[in-house]
């Protein structure tokens, strides 16, 4: 995976935004200690002295992908976004193909409904 499709994946499946702290789907927590964030009184000293909790210099966004959020800050989801990438480029036309019919159908099935719908006074 270059550099260039990892940043595609992730501005395609972000979830938008950062913010001051994310826990990752892999459990691990991410915060920004700096930055105009307001903090519950000990919650920032509580994270500091956690373990499990990193310290990142920019405002956390997320990854939503399989029905899990991640923290863009971890690397955990660099080997699903790999697999998956690895799956579009080798079936690229597959995909595409796919994509187009399922819009066919969403647009015929919206149609659908509209017809269907009672006329509102």
């Amino acid at each position: 995976m270059t550099k260039a499709q990892q940043e595609n994946f992730e501005r395609a499946f972000s979830t938008g935004g950062g913010g001051c702290r994310r826990e990752c789907a892999c459990g691990k927590e991410y915060f920004n200690p700096s930055g105009d964030w307001s903090w519950e009184d000990g919650e920032l000293e509580k994270l500091r002295d956690d373990p499990n909790a990193t310290a990142v210099e920019y405002a956390i966004g997320g990854i939503l992908f399989q029905g899990r959020e991640y923290a863009n800050a971890c690397t955990c989801w660099e080997p699903l976004a790999e697999k998956f990438i690895g799956f579009i480029d080798d079936h690229g036309r597959e995909v595409a193909k796919y994509v187009n019919l399922e819009k066919a159908r969403l647009v015929e099935e919206a149609q659908r409904t509209a017809t269907q719908a009672p006329e509102i006074k």
